[in-house]
């Protein structure tokens, strides 16, 4: 399934960044920023409704690492958080993160929020639901 989680279901431009890696990153842009000349446009859903639609599951234990999108992945599965059970993010400062706001969020949404680590620039947040933090391993 080719698709982008977001905090709306569409469409979004990336522009694609071949690392030194034997990878490809990418980063959402808008249309101000210009035409850089690797930009792809992709589909893109909340995970709300990808569960609402039977395209997924209803996840117990989800992993975001997306390059600067974390808060708006994270916003777009309001429905799916109520019964995940842990997040790990990735969460990434340098690409405009506001790490305040992302943690304020996961908290509103009954998570318990725990950085792990940092590795470069970026840092890792385990997210435990506090509704069902029994059940957690």
């Amino acid at each position: 399934m080719d698709i982008a989680l977001w905090d709306v279901d569409g469409s979004l431009t990336f522009d694609m960044v071949w690392s030194k890696h034997p990878s490809l990153h990418g980063r959402v842009v808008t249309h101000s920023e210009g035409n850089h000349g690797n930009l792809v446009k992709v589909k893109a859903m909340r995970g709300d409704s990808l569960v609402q639609k039977g395209l997924i599951p209803s996840p117990d234990i989800i992993k975001v690492d997306v390059e600067g999108g974390e808060i708006e992945v994270i916003r777009g599965m309001d429905s799916v958080l109520n019964d995940c059970r842990v997040l790990f993010i990735e969460v990434h400062p340098a690409k405009g993160v506001d790490t305040h706001v992302l943690e304020c969020t996961l908290v509103k949404a009954g998570f318990e929020v725990e950085r792990l680590g940092w590795r470069d620039q970026n840092f890792w947040i385990k997210a435990t639901n506090n509704r069902i933090k029994s059940e957690v391993i």
